[in-house]
């Protein structure tokens, strides 16, 4: 069939303005969902204006996590318009406090931050905590910090060889059973050979602290925000860190994961603490939210811990941040609970032995 031009010419114009009218119709759309989604934004915004929310601190005062939580807080007032309570609920290893979290009424009022890596190691050794890892509403994470293990200036330990070479248990101090600081130290000793005693009777790491000074224990292990004023003082001695690279204030402590003539599942044990130490302090609410609350609630926490005011704060108080995304918090507890079963297997072997 042949087509005449002026027929030609006329299918073109159609097809150029149904082309242009289906674009308008995107467009609009695009505008109009635009609109719906700041009119839902608006809407979360006045409902926070003037309410109560509840930060959750899985720690009794004075230690690290509350530290955070605190200095956090009025940025995330800012950022809601809500007055914000800190709530310390410690015991358990942390689970007393994320329990309460959890169980909480679903109206975006209660938070908490949460010691991340505490709760990937309950989820593998399949202890029933009340509550499940993959129905958490991650928010953001907060801070990527190093952790170190510390020996005290009371004790007779100055060096790793000293420790490894020691004929009496060596003795650390931990939060509880099960929390980071047991869990970090029982799979340190497993992945070294060493002869360590746990004692898990404090709260949080301000009492830890408190037993490595009075040399009630040998050592202990937590952040390096939580212990630098210690080490300044000579109190604590650092032995080891665990993160992505060493801390530039200190350059000639080795990571766990560049210890010599370390075995492959010695290495694996320390690769894993490491990665912990990365994705540890995090922002945390219950399952349920609904999702445009969600939504108004992750973005103000981000808003918050990005605020350059806030960081300037935290660099003065030395305890630094490193905001990630919900994405980036879901994604890596994914990471975690998805490891080999070889590398779980181990795990969970050496945690029931130091549990009992």
């Amino acid at each position: 069939m042949t087509l005449t031009r002026g027929v030609l010419r006329g299918a073109m114009l159609f097809l150029a303005i149904a082309v242009i009218a289906m674009s308008g119709s995107r467009a609009q759309g695009a505008v109009s969902d635009k609109g719906s989604d700041n009119a839902a934004m608006v809407k979360e915004a006045a409902f926070y204006k003037g309410k109560i929310l509840v930060l959750v601190v899985p720690y009794g005062p004075g230690g690290g996590y509350d530290a955070y939580a605190r200095m956090i807080a009025p940025f995330i007032e800012k950022n809601t318009g809500s007055t914000v309570i800190i709530q310390n609920v410690p015991g358990g290893g942390t689970i007393v406090g994320t329990l309460q979290m959890y169980r909480a009424r679903p109206d975006g009022l209660t938070m908490s931050i949460v010691q991340l890596s505490a709760l990937v190691v309950r989820t593998i050794l399949g202890e029933n905590m009340g509550f499940d890892m993959n129905k958490v509403n991650w928010l953001a994470r907060v801070a990527s910090e190093n952790r170190l293990v510390t020996a005290g200036v009371k004790s007779p330990y100055r060096t790793l060889d000293e420790i490894k070479k020691s004929t009496r248990p060596v003795k650390f101090s931990a939060a509880g059973v099960l929390s980071s600081d047991f869990n970090h130290l029982a799979l340190f000793s497993e992945a070294l050979g060493l002869n360590i005693k746990l004692i898990t009777a404090y709260e949080g790491s301000s009492e830890q602290d408190l037993a490595v000074i009075r040399g009630d224990v040998d050592g202990t292990i937590g952040s390096y925000t939580s212990k630098q004023k210690f080490i300044k003082s000579g109190d604590m001695i650092p032995i080891v860190q665990f993160a992505a690279a060493r801390h530039k204030e200190m350059p000639t402590i080795p990571l766990g994961t560049e210890l010599p003539n370390l075995t492959p599942s010695g290495k694996s044990l320390l690769t894993f603490i490491n990665h912990q130490a990365i994705f540890d302090r995090v922002f945390a609410a219950p399952p349920g939210i609904p999702a445009n609350r969600l939504k108004f609630l992750k973005t103000a926490v981000i808003k918050a811990l990005s605020d350059p005011e806030l960081q300037a704060i935290g660099e003065k108080q030395k305890r630094p941040l490193d905001p990630a995304d919900a994405a980036a918090v879901t994604q890596s507890v994914k990471q975690d609970l998805q490891m080999p079963a070889q590398l779980i297997e181990l795990i969970k072997k050496t945690l029931k032995s130091y549990k009992g």
